[in-house]
């Protein structure tokens, strides 16, 4: 199915946006990268999502997603250039593992042993805060996550409270709550009723001099 020059250009700007901030981007975003109105590409949107390009959940603001149709459509060019880590993991900044700060983001790389690659795309932060000592996970370490939205219990993740505080916790889904628990005494349960998760944990590493 062939689709409009427009409609084409909003799903290369979104693929390019995902890949350099690693989240999506809003509807107001998309207008001011298009130059167009709001109204104009929320239509178009809408559209692709009829068509199957796009996918979204309710009530959130960057819930809009690239489709597995989309990225075939737009090729293995985008598709690698998302996960490729040739020029090392992106390095997006701090993350609080003791009480939720306003995450950074920065263009540093950072490059790391074969061994830390998993199926996803990757990222690292560096912890600071010692809320997740008894982790084994220290001020200055650097957790290497993947990229998702989703998190099993006892994961470790990285996730945006009040959706612009990053925190470095334990994710439990209980059945009134999300507990996100640290494993330092000295440190409260954090409870919400629901929170955003950009990733989970899945290697560490540490400079020991």
């Amino acid at each position: 199915m062939q689709l409009t020059p427009v409609k084409m250009n909003i799903l290369e700007i979104f693929a390019n946006f995902q890949r350099e901030k690693h989240y999506s981007p809003t509807m107001k975003e998309l207008a001011e990268l298009l130059g167009k109105s709001r109204t104009t590409v929320f239509e178009h949107c809408t559209a692709l999502r009829k068509k199957g390009y796009l996918s979204a959940s309710r009530g959130k603001v960057r819930s809009l997603k690239l489709t597995a149709k989309a990225e075939e459509l737009l090729g293995d060019d985008a598709v690698e250039a998302v996960q490729s880590d040739n020029e090392g993991i992106p390095m997006l900044g701090s993350v609080a593992a003791g009480f939720p700060v306003e995450p950074l983001e920065s263009d540093e790389k950072l490059s790391i042993p074969a061994q830390f690659s998993t199926k996803g795309t990757l990222f690292a932060l560096k912890v600071s805060g010692e809320s997740m000592i008894g982790d084994n996970i220290f001020p200055g370490d650097y957790v290497i996550c993947r990229h998702t939205n989703e998190a099993k219990n006892g994961d470790i993740v990285v996730a945006l409270v009040d959706e612009n505080e990053a925190t470095l916790k334990r994710f439990y889904k209980d059945k009134n709550c999300i507990r996100l628990e640290p494993s330092n005494d000295e440190y409260e349960t954090l409870r919400v009723t629901n929170c955003l998760i950009k990733g989970v944990v899945t290697g560490l590493l540490r400079n020991i001099h």
